[in-house]
């Protein structure tokens, strides 16, 4: 694999890399290769919806598609009461 150096990064920076990287568990050459990667993937996926968005974070916190599937109900809703 290639690699890139970076220059003239200014030390606020340098600091807040390191601490992001320690904040997950990580070197910070594997952070910026995080950072890298999340950012050019999110520029080729697809656009996703607001539902697919929850559900993903929904399957990150354990919960099976199954439990992620809520029937539909044709019924309309009544009027809503304030008091």
């Amino acid at each position: 694999m290639p690699a890139i150096t970076l220059t003239n990064l200014p030390e606020h920076m340098r600091r807040a890399l390191e601490q992001r990287a320690a904040r997950h568990g990580r070197s910070p050459e594997a952070e910026i290769r995080d950072i890298l990667e999340r950012a050019l993937v999110k520029d080729q996926a697809p656009a996703t919806g607001l539902g697919s968005r929850l559900a993903e974070i929904g399957r990150k916190a354990g919960f099976t598609d199954e439990e992620l599937t809520f029937p539909r109900s044709d019924a309309a809703a009544g009027p809503i009461s304030f008091e």
